[in-house]
């Protein structure tokens, strides 16, 4: 900034992660010092307000780093999926990867590059990856996950996929993927065994397909300024949404598709690039009340109720059941990486691996280790080219000692005080007060003779001086 716009410069911080926290601020300008003390005055003064008001905090989210963010494969990350408390899956340029966050270890599958997309099915007890030049999908089972050299389950006919989405159907009991090829949508259903997955439809959209939604037993299909809702389980016609008689629908027209979600059994909102319209089943309007966003959006992420809405440089949350926005986490060049938009990254010069915990879990989806700003640990590659340790080097290890060494605060520390005892005897004097007496003085010849008289038998004759029995020379 020139000298002359210094004074007119103000700035706002805000929290960002909670653990570790960190904050971030934003530099505004005014056009003069005047109107910049105007614009601090009304800001402090609400702040006040708010206090005074007692103020209902309605975040919904509180973020943490969900991973040391030394690790290398963070800045690359395209994708990632958490698979159980223990691991998660981390889709990069280069490769495929499983992290294990506790023993640190971490694996390479297969030989997948530019991995887009990772989808996770539980019952069925298979990942589903989206990479590739040819944007192919590959199935991987849970025991393939802890095999390095295993190259999964090619999906032959998912060339030039751009986009997936697993779920379950027949009231939960089925594990389905859909895959979009343009405008051809295929439907398979997913097991344990091999071949882990069997098509059971397919379906020709109306456009290009943006964006898939599974909902209940029907698979919603996103296109340009429109949605479709189609059977599952049968044949039957599709349903357009929004409604072709509904006047707003015009308004959405060429709009990118982003996200569909069901906010109840008879209503859904439409996430455009735009705006989020309130439909019903058949595509009618239900609330004249839209969804406006803040800024233009990258993507949405659903996890019941409440609606992730990702721009360049910051996350906005909807309560979807009252059409509300409840919170904005200030976050540069944040991307989300799994559909529910639980983990995500952010940052340029520092990229942070990100999990959005919800303040109403019981508990974390998965066990988030403690991370540090300080870290030196580094990327090892094990005797197995696809095995690698992230971990603290022997060199780098001996030379932390050495520096806390030199520091009198932590050597202090290095040496725990006394834990777990019982007082047994107290030895010295004990009333504060130290008496010194001299021991009386022994000629070294009287000792001798004493400790030779204690020595000999209590009967015959008592030695007699030493010096005295030796005979002159």
């Amino acid at each position: 900034a020139s000298n002359k716009d210094v004074p007119c410069i103000f700035r706002i911080t805000s929290s960002q992660l909670a653990t570790p926290p960190t904050t971030s601020s934003l530099l505004l300008l005014a056009d003069s010092e005047a109107e910049m003390k105007q614009w601090v005055q009304v800001l402090v003064e609400l702040h006040r307000i708010l206090q005074e008001n007692r103020h209902q905090d309605r975040s919904v989210y509180i973020l943490k780093e969900a991973y040391d963010n030394g690790l290398p494969l963070i800045p690359q990350a395209l994708s990632a999926a958490v698979i159980d408390r223990e691991r998660i899956a981390l889709g990069t340029e280069e490769g495929l990867f499983v992290i294990h966050l506790h023993t640190n270890e971490v694996l390479q599958l297969g030989d997948c590059r530019r991995v887009q997309l990772l989808l996770v099915s539980p019952q069925a007890q298979v990942l589903s990856v989206l990479c590739g030049k040819n944007h192919s999908v590959r199935l991987f089972s849970w025991v393939e996950l802890e095999t390095p050299e295993s190259p999964g389950t090619k999906i032959a006919e998912t060339k030039n996929c751009q986009t997936m989405v697993s779920g379950l159907i027949c009231r939960g009991t089925t594990s389905v993927l859909c895959v979009a090829s343009k405008r051809q949508v295929l439907c398979y259903q997913l097991t344990h065994s091999r071949p882990h997955s069997r098509r059971i439809k397919e379906i020709q959209a109306q456009g290009y397909v943006q964006c898939l939604d599974i909902m209940g037993d029907r698979l919603c299909v996103g296109y340009p300024s429109g949605f479709s809702l189609y059977p599952l389980l049968n044949e039957g016609a599709p349903v357009h949404l929004p409604h072709p008689e509904d006047p707003r629908g015009a308004s959405v027209a060429q709009m990118e598709a982003l996200r569909a979600v069901e906010v109840s059994l008879s209503e859904l909102i439409l996430c455009f690039s735009g705006l989020g319209l309130y439909v019903d089943g058949q595509g009618r309007r239900t609330r004249q009340q839209e969804l406006m966003w803040p800024a233009t959006p990258l993507s949405c992420c659903y996890s019941a109720p409440y609606l992730s809405v990702f721009s360049e440089n910051a996350l906005d949350v909807f309560d979807v059941r009252k059409a509300e926005w409840i919170q904005t986490v200030p976050l540069k060049k944040v991307r989300s990486l799994n559909s529910e938009g639980s983990i995500c990254t952010y940052g340029s010069e520092k990229v942070r691996l990100t999990y959005l915990r919800n303040k109403s879990a019981d508990q974390d989806e998965f066990s988030v280790p403690e991370t540090t700003d300080n870290t030196r640990r580094q990327l090892v590659r094990t005797k197995n080219k696809r095995k690698f340790s992230f971990r603290i080097s022997a060199e780098e290890r001996q030379q932390q000692r050495r520096e806390m060494m030199r520091d009198p605060s932590v050597r202090s520390k290095l040496i725990s005080g006394p834990t777990n005892f019982n007082h047994l005897v107290h030895v010295g004097p004990g009333d504060g007060q130290h008496r010194l007496q001299d021991l009386p003085m022994v000629s070294t010849e009287g000792l001798l003779v004493k400790i030779m008289n204690s020595a000999r038998p209590k009967t015959g004759r008592p030695l007699q001086d030493p010096t005295k029995c030796i005979p002159p020379v």
